[in-house]
């Protein structure tokens, strides 16, 4: 009936950009499967097993692959699918696995982008187990130097030789070339690398399948933002040219065959999946896409762009016998679709949106990649990598020798100093600390206190939990010359600010925000103290960025330049680590607005406060042409949230649910009344 009814409707038949009809399908889960599927994380491949009844992801960041039980029945037009129970494989030997195949139904084989191509056994379960270590048997090594048969082993494809033995093809991304390997199991599982297989024309290949019949061999080309074709032949080698090109993506990821021969192809960098139809004759030329499908909207896609190459559909997966559409995405770890409702659309992408995503690609891969997209599985290349590996901790520890003579310094203040941290017409200065970090907390704020300007006050907050341990005595010390301790409900980054702003009923003083994790330089508040005298309505900080719209959202936030100017300007995007003061004014404010941040950005307190900044006409105002750098506390980096909020791409859904669309209009409005974009 739901088809029925799609094809009497449909009228976006060969629209430009249009979106697809709704060709999600519900499926039945335990609550255990649906909370493993909201905590998963970033996830790349789905793979699901040859006898249909268990799927696997990897959940890249946490060093897991996630394994469910599966049930997919169609009856005519009526599919119904029920995702029951899962549990969770863990292993040593899992870094960042990024690709996941089975070979057959008890076995999986792991790509991990961190290290090798492992092969690991599938339990049998009856349900929701939890988590379970397994041997992980290495298929190919992607560790050192001469003995590496892979580097940064993303994906892999399967072709099946007997009941036993498998080919199998490997994606090394990151040095754009393919290996195969014949896998027997039994007993004693056996692997013969074959080596490369194919290599001249990849550049950054991201996806690998096979064809129904097993004839064609699909490889993701991200850099170009095209899908190769080989012919599956004995004759393929390492400097074979691709048969067929498709183009159209704009970085193309995973790709699945249906059973009549067509290729879907997932963007990564798009809202769309691309079909290309095999044509009657059979694959030969270059081609565009026959359709593509819109699966996510503007808000969904731009939520999850944390960079050029991210926010579409990454992982797809065809069920041949039922033709249901596999699907992993950023905001959606997984979906099911209706293949034959796809099957009916004739849409097309907007190709503006396409040609600005391009050049997106384009420039991050020039500024982020160029060392990446210039490197060949040759010795040359492969010597230098290694020297350059073997130096880089080298340099690092050279580098890291005035940070450390300045911590040995301020060690020794801590140690010996009698003098008060605080001076009476200083302002106000209020930071928290956590976890491991409490050990090194002092350091900064005895930093601030060697400053030509000390603080009125000097408050550290620190989260209830800790209530009732013994302080280090660095920090007692602190306490004895003037620094306020407090114990608090923890608030993650917003504690180093709500708790005073909600425990006061009136504001004369500015307020100054640092972090725990930095060593301030000399005149680091006095510079903050002295921009305020002169322009006490601004909000002041050591470091900005200039907020970047893309088609009238966010753009990834990484991306956002550096501010290089002092004036205010509306785009202006305070850097809460390198220290910030606030007007009491703003204070005020702050206080009104109350704990809506908890829902909106609770991991990002500087989303918070640009977002109050902003609805109450406060201009935020550099104070530099260019931040100076200021040195991280050696160690205090083992827990960041920048690893979360940028590497991870919490920050884009955290700015997605602050600012509503009509908050970036007027932003992007405001931009031009200046002359700026």
């Amino acid at each position: 009936m739901r088809l029925r009814k799609f094809i009497e409707s449909e009228s976006g038949r060969g629209s430009e950009g249009a979106p697809v009809p709704d060709s999600r399908l519900t499926y039945t889960s335990s609550a255990a499967a649906r909370a493993a599927l909201a905590d998963i994380g970033r996830t790349e491949d789905v793979a699901v097993s040859p006898d249909g009844t268990r799927l696997a992801l990897a959940a890249f960041n946490r060093n897991e692959i996630y394994v469910f039980v599966l049930a997919i029945v169609r009856d005519g037009n009526a599919v119904t699918i029920d995702v029951p129970d899962h549990v969770v494989l863990t292993s040593s030997d899992f870094r960042q696995p990024h690709g996941v195949t089975f070979l057959d139904s008890d076995h999986l084989l792991v790509c991990n982008r961190g290290g090798d191509v492992n092969l690991v056994p599938v339990p049998r379960f009856e349900a929701s187990v939890g988590a379970v270590e397994v041997p992980a048997r290495r298929v190919a090594s992607g560790q050192g130097f001469l003995r590496a048969t892979v580097k940064t082993p993303g994906s892999a494809a399967v072709d099946a030789l007997d009941a036993h033995r498998f080919r199998v093809l490997v994606c090394s991304d990151q040095w754009h070339f393919v290996t195969s390997h014949v896998v027997t199991l039994g007993d004693h599982t056996e692997v013969v690398d074959e080596g490369i297989r194919i290599e001249a024309p990849l550049e950054i290949p991201d996806g690998i399948s096979f064809s129904p019949d097993h004839a064609w061999i699909a490889i993701s080309n991200h850099v170009q933002g095209n899908v190769q074709l080989f012919r599956n032949a004995a004759t393929l080698n390492r400097a074979s040219p691709p048969d067929v090109i498709l183009d159209g993506s704009v970085c193309p990821h995973g790709l699945s065959f249906d059973a009549a021969g067509d290729l879907y192809v997932a963007d990564a960098a798009s809202p769309y999946i691309h079909r290309y139809q095999r044509p009657p004759e059979g694959w030969r030329n270059q081609s565009a896409p026959t359709c593509s499908l819109r699966m996510l909207d503007d808000e969904t896609f731009f939520q999850g762009r944390y960079a050029a190459r991210e926010g579409g559909v990454k992982g797809i997966h065809i069920d041949q016998g039922t033709d249901v559409l596999i699907t992993t995405h950023h905001l959606g770890a997984l979906e099911f679709h209706d293949l034959r409702l796809l099957r009916l659309l004739d849409t097309r992408a907007d190709p503006d949106q396409l040609a600005a995503l391009r050049r997106d690609r384009d420039a991050e891969i020039e500024l982020t990649k160029s060392d990446v997209t210039r490197r060949r599985w040759n010795l040359r290349t492969r010597l230098r990598k290694e020297v350059g590996a073997a130096v880089a901790p080298l340099r690092a520890n050279a580098r890291a020798v005035v940070p450390y003579l300045g911590r040995m310094r301020l060690e020794q203040i801590n140690r010996w100093s009698k003098r008060s941290l605080l001076e009476a017409n200083g302002p106000i200065v209020s930071m928290t600390s956590h976890s491991i970090r409490i050990s090194h907390a002092h350091l900064a704020i005895e930093s601030i206190a060697q400053g030509s300007v000390r603080p009125k006050r000097m408050m550290l907050w620190l989260p209830n939990t800790e209530a009732g341990k013994p302080l280090p005595a660095t920090l007692e010390r602190l306490v004895r010359r003037g620094l306020e301790i407090h114990y608090v409900t923890d608030l993650g980054p917003h504690t180093k600010y709500f708790p005073y702003v909600s425990g006061e009923s009136e504001f004369r003083d500015p307020l100054v925000t640092a972090d725990d994790d930095i060593i301030y330089p000399r005149h680091w508040l006095a510079s903050l103290v002295d921009a305020h005298r002169q322009a006490p309505r601004y909000i002041h900080c050591h470091r900005a960025r200039r907020i970047r719209f893309d088609q009238g959202h966010f753009a990834p936030y990484w991306a956002w330049p550096a501010a290089t100017e002092r004036a205010p300007h509306p785009l202006n995007f305070l850097i809460g680590a390198s220290g910030v003061i606030y007007p009491p004014a703003f204070l005020r404010a702050l206080k009104d607005s109350g704990t809506a941040f908890m829902r909106a950005c609770p991991s990002a307190d500087d989303i918070w406060l640009n977002f109050v900044a902003y609805r109450h006409g406060f201009a935020v105002a550099q104070l530099s042409e260019s931040w100076p750098g200021f040195s991280d506390i050696p160690a205090s980096q083992a827990v960041s949230l920048s690893r979360i909020n940028i590497g991870e791409g919490a920050n884009q859904l955290q700015l997605a649910r602050t600012y509503r669309a009509a908050d970036r209009q007027n932003l992007a409005r405001s931009a031009h009344v200046v002359g700026s974009n």
